[in-house]
């Protein structure tokens, strides 16, 4: 039984190696959309302003 919940850690570990290397990349691109966003925002100003 042990062994089982040993197995279960190291894929819990595996699991969240992987997570840690998806999220970056994930909040690089909701970086990336907010960046368009305030641009876009500058833009609307500047035409009403």
């Amino acid at each position: 039984m042990i062994q089982r919940l040993r197995g279960g850690e190291a894929q819990l570990a595996a699991k969240a190696a992987a997570k840690a290397v998806v999220i970056p990349s994930g909040l690089a691109a909701i970086e990336a959309r907010l960046y368009r966003m305030e641009a876009m925002l500058h833009r609307i100003a500047e035409l009403g302003g």
